[in-house]
């Protein structure tokens, strides 16, 4: 969590563990294209990051979670 209380990070294990960072510009995408809160990113469910890898982190810059709801 950042300073403000939101999710600014998280783990990924997908083979290897990668550390996924987020920054304010990354955007979190459900399954209709249309952007949602950083807390529809749950630990049961997969995700999509698309960003940019760097050893094991990826800084990413679009978060797609297999949701269709638009919000909480």
């Amino acid at each position: 969590m950042d300073s403000g209380g939101f999710l600014s990070s998280f783990r990924l294990a997908a083979g290897p563990v990668y550390t996924v960072v987020m920054t304010p510009t990354t955007s979190v995408i459900n399954l209709r294209g249309r952007e949602v809160p950083r807390q529809f990113i749950q630990v049961a469910n997969s995700v999509t990051v698309t960003g940019k890898l760097s050893g094991s982190t990826i800084t990413a810059t679009t978060i797609l979670v297999p949701v269709t709801k638009d919000g909480p």
